[in-house]
Formats: structure tokens, sequence, C-alpha cells
């Protein structure tokens, strides 16, 4: 069980499924930590969530979810290349 007041624990266990492959557990733990982090939507920390949500859902194959966060991710910042090469490649899947 994560401390709920220590949303850092939330961000860390979704980054250790990200870079395992485990994109469905990724997802809810950042999730979460968005849950947590919707005071902090001027810090560079909420726009790296998004971008990696968009990752998530790339990586799952959902188109929808995929355009849907790299859209959020854009509108905090508009030049974001992480998001917009997955974009580029939403044809792939």
């Amino acid at each position: 069980m994560v401390d709920t007041w220590f949303m850092e624990a939330y961000w860390k266990l979704g980054t250790l499924h990200m870079d395992n492959g485990n994109w469905k557990a990724a997802m809810l733990e950042i999730g979460k930590f968005m849950l947590m982090a919707s005071n902090m939507k001027n810090e560079p920390a909420y726009e790296q969530a998004l971008s990696y949500l968009t990752e998530c859902a790339f990586e799952m194959k959902d188109k929808t979810l995929c355009e849907h966060f790299g859209k959020r991710t854009l509108a905090v910042n508009p030049k974001n290349d992480y998001v917009l090469d997955y974009l580029a490649n939403l044809d792939s899947l």
C-alpha cells in the first residue's frame, strides 16, 4: 500500500512500470499522481506526466487515449516534441 500523502511514490511506481513495459499499470499509477497533482498544472512534472500517459496509451495501441493525452500535453506546451512524435505515428497503430 502506498501512503496517499506521498504522491511521488505513485510517480516512481508508474515510471518503474514503464521501464518494464507494464503500460496499463504505469498508466494507473501515473494517473493517481495526476489526481494528487491537480494543483501543479504549471509545474514541469505535470507536463511530463501527461507526456508519459501519452506514451503509455501509444504503447497500449489505444489511439483514442493517446490522442486525448497528447492534446492535453500540447495544451500545456504546444512544442512538446516527445508527444508530437507519438501523435505523428498514430496511423501506425
